[in-house]
């Protein structure tokens, strides 16, 4: 268990996060598994998956454009119980969809410079023009 841990704590400093020492690190996980009353046998496997998918998190948001605080130190994790926490994963790959701002059609013509979407009917075409 304690190679799982140690694996979990060099993800962490190779993801640029801060790491104190083995000893604490581990006291405060037994720690806070106690006081969540967690089997620390099966806390420790999943918590290198965790803190993999926090770090794909983060690169996902970076690739969005959207802030993501840096990693703090691995201590921190564990007491805030970040482990625990699922990260939704990056929408980038998938395109948005264009759809007329004022009927919702996905068949859309060219937009103009900051205007919205609209497609080819006659009642989007008088709303479009009101803008």
């Amino acid at each position: 268990m304690n190679n799982l841990f140690e694996q979990a704590r060099v993800a962490w400093r190779v993801n640029g996060g801060i790491v104190n020492g083995h000893d604490p690190e581990y006291k405060n996980l037994v720690k806070v598994c106690k006081a969540e009353k967690l089997d620390i046998d099966l806390v420790i496997p999943l918590l290198l998956s965790a803190v993999e998918s926090y770090f794909a998190y983060c690169r996902h948001r970076k690739t969005d454009g959207v802030f993501c605080e840096p990693p703090s130190s691995f201590t921190v994790y564990i007491n805030n119980q970040r482990w625990m926490r699922e990260y939704p994963t990056s929408q980038t790959n998938k395109p948005k969809q264009r759809k007329c701002f004022h009927c919702g059609n996905t068949d859309v013509v060219n937009k103009a410079d900051f205007k919205p979407w609209r497609c080819w009917r006659s009642e989007c075409k008088t709303e479009y023009e009101k803008l």
